[in-house]
C-alpha cells in the first residue's frame, strides 16, 4: 500500500473516533432513519470490490431495529442481499446486530458510526485495524 494512502486511512480512522464520540446521540432511536450509500472510498458507484461491483446499498434504522438492501453485479448478474437484526450501541458505534442460533458459524456484525447524518462503515468485520479496508459512507435520505 503507497505510504500516503496509510497516512490518510490512519488520520481518517483517528478522526471518525473523534468526530463519533462528539457526535453520540442524546438516546435510543437518534440514529433512526434512511441511508443510502453515495461512495466508497471517495469513488461513486458502482465500485468494484473483491470480485463485486457495489451498484447500490441501503440501510434502514428503526426503533432498535435495522434492515438492509444490497445490490452488487457478480460475473455479469445481479445480486440483491437482504438482512435485517437489532441495533446496540458500543460506545460511539452502532453495531447492525442479529440472531446467531447456537453452534451456527454466523459473520461477524457491520459496525457503523452516525456522524453529522451519516453513517460511515469499513468493510473489516473481525479486526479494528481498518487501515487497509475501504470507506463506506452513506447518506440519510428523506
Amino acid at each position: 500500500m503507497h505510504p500516503s494512502r496509510i497516512v490518510v486511512l490512519t488520520l481518517t480512522t483517528a478522526l471518525f473516533g473523534v468526530l463519533a464520540a462528539c457526535s453520540e446521540g442524546t438516546g435510543p432511536g437518534t440514529e433512526d432513519g434512511t441511508y443510502a450509500l453515495m461512495d466508497i472510498d471517495g469513488a461513486v458507484l458502482p465500485v468494484e470490490i473483491a470480485g463485486e461491483s457495489w451498484v447500490a446499498d441501503t440501510i434502514r434504522i428503526d426503533r432498535g431495529d435495522w434492515a438492509r438492501v444490497s445490490v452488487v453485479l457478480q460475473d455479469d448478474e445481479t445480486v440483491r442481499r437482504e438482512s435485517d437484526g437489532f441495533v446496540r450501541r458500543d460506545g460511539s458505534r452502532l453495531v447492525l446486530d442479529f440472531f446467531c442460533p447456537p453452534n451456527a458459524l454466523c459473520l461477524a456484525p457491520d459496525t457503523v458510526y452516525l456522524i453529522a447524518g451519516q453513517l460511515l462503515r469499513t468493510h473489516v468485520r473481525y479486526d479494528e485495524d481498518a487501515s487497509d479496508d475501504p470507506l463506506f459512507r452513506y447518506t440519510e435520505v428523506r
